[in-house]
């Protein structure tokens, strides 16, 4: 799946507003040590998706796939492409935390 991912410089109104109908935290996305990303492809927006490292380990979060192109397996896209990034910056152990989407992160 070709998708283009950007790095944002600092979290964007898009990005939390996004954040924000997902019922995601946003308050602390300003804190050091945080990255997020903007996936798109040829027909627009996919999601955001964002890492937060600590030392070698990191945190997945913030990861949301916009309402309308939801159940197209974008979202497994996004989270391979966090997966690769943590990777790239030799992270050690990745994490994750969810209150609301368990079967997604089992699947």
């Amino acid at each position: 799946m070709a998708f283009n991912v950007v790095e944002l410089p600092e979290p964007t109104p898009d990005l939390i507003a996004a954040l924000e109908a997902a019922g995601l935290p946003t308050d602390d996305l300003h804190e050091p040590g945080r990255r997020f990303y903007r996936f798109e492809d040829d027909a627009g927006l996919i999601g955001y998706g964002g890492l937060e490292q600590i030392g070698s380990d990191a945190l997945i979060r913030s990861m949301v796939v916009v309402d309308e192109r939801r159940g197209a397996g974008l979202g497994a896209a996004i989270l391979s492409s966090l997966e690769a990034r943590a990777a790239e910056q030799r992270v050690s152990s990745l994490y994750l935390l969810t209150t609301s989407a368990t079967a997604f992160f089992q699947g």
